[in-house]
């Protein structure tokens, strides 16, 4: 009797995964690419879908309203310079302020 309960879980779980994963509309990326990749070979992914990684200062530490994504949080706490390569500014439709220094991954098209 409980392995065939069993079957009814798991055949359920995976149609309710299967029913999410379509309703996201978001698919697989194309490709996976990290900060520094994407800073170093920027013209490879032009006209790609990708998605990266990272955690989201909001526009109030740039002083011009544009948001950005690093690689480390500790960078969002300091008041220096970014290192080169080590950051990606963001625009289109932008995380709300209250996501400031939260890990984020935004979907490029």
């Amino acid at each position: 009797m409980w392995k065939s309960r069993f079957k009814y879980i798991v055949a359920a779980l995976l149609l309710v995964s299967f029913l999410l994963s379509g309703c996201t509309g978001q698919g697989k990326p194309r490709d996976v690419v990290s900060l520094i990749t994407l800073n170093f070979e920027l013209e490879d992914f032009i006209g790609k879908k990708i998605w990266t990684s990272g955690f989201y200062g909001d526009g109030s530490f740039t002083g011009d309203g544009v948001g950005f994504l690093v690689t480390d949080f500790d960078m969002l706490i300091v008041n220096e310079k970014l290192p080169d390569h080590r950051f990606a500014r963001l625009d289109g439709e932008l995380p709300p302020y209250d996501m400031s220094g939260e890990a984020i991954i935004p979907n490029y098209a």
